[in-house]
């Protein structure tokens, strides 16, 4: 009797643990197919250029798998973007968020390339929005994760465009930044107009219709005074099609330009 009780009790106890096994996996499942249908719906979105509307589904998503690749870089992407819609002081915030999520990123995929980028860009970004010792630190971190980023991918246009911003600006920094720098740090990483041409047209030679890397382009050869190189790119900039959420504010400031130059 004992013995058939016994019986009893580990088949109940091993038919509990099959059904709970069960119910786990169709919950993971379950949560997996909300997570992808989150990203289609942000993705959708992202392709309207509605980067408001993107970042909102894959918050959601978020929640939902907060460790997961996919749904990081998207969030990291759209906190820039949305920053860069806004572009006013009010960018500031969503620009730190994409600090945190870039930084979880480095935490948990430290081998990608899209990590380090995303990290440049978001570095690059926040920059814009502190002073003094902290903007010299993050334009350091600018270089040091875009390199990271090809020497990972060697053919990421969109680092290689970072890469060239940081060494223009390098280049023209004005006196008083450089003399901080070299007090705070020891001074910054080198760059000149010409390494950041040879970025550029690097980005390019991946990338032909890529609309900021002509933007880019263009102003590095008005800070090296080459007028007629400068309005070719201004002039390829207007002729390209719209695929990235700057697009038509970079064809408007390269309006400006060109009319300004032609004067």
């Amino acid at each position: 009797m004992k013995k058939w009780i016994s019986r009893r009790l580990w088949f109940a106890a091993y038919f509990c643990s099959v059904m709970l096994l069960g119910l786990l996996i169709c919950s993971v499942q379950l949560v997996a197919q909300d997570v992808q249908t989150l990203l289609q719906q942000g993705d959708a979105y992202y392709e309207q250029l509605d980067n408001a509307k993107a970042l909102v589904e894959y918050e959601k998503a978020y929640q939902l798998a907060p460790d997961d690749f996919g749904v990081l870089m998207r969030l990291t992407r759209s906190c820039n973007n949305v920053g860069e819609d806004i572009d006013s002081d009010d960018s500031k915030p969503y620009f730190e968020r994409a600090v945190e999520y870039a930084e979880t990123m480095l935490e948990k995929y430290p081998d990608k390339a899209e990590t380090h980028y995303f990290l440049s860009v978001s570095y690059g970004n926040l920059a814009m929005f502190t002073g003094g010792k902290t903007k010299v630190k993050l334009s350091r971190n600018v270089k040091e994760h875009a390199e990271k980023a090809i020497r990972l991918d060697p053919n990421h246009a969109e680092s290689h465009v970072v890469l060239g911003i940081y060494y223009r600006e390098i280049a023209n920094l004005n006196r008083v930044l450089k003399a901080f720098a070299k007090v705070f740090f020891g001074g910054l990483p080198g760059g000149s107009n010409e390494d950041a041409e040879r970025s550029f047209l690097k980005a390019l030679e991946l990338k032909p219709d890529y609309i900021n890397a002509h933007f880019q382009l263009a102003k590095t050869y008005e800070k090296m005074k080459d007028k007629d190189k400068a309005i070719a790119q201004y002039e390829q900039v207007l002729e390209l099609p719209i695929h990235d959420h700057q697009d038509q504010a970079i064809k408007t400031k390269a309006e400006k330009q060109l009319s300004e130059i032609k004067k």
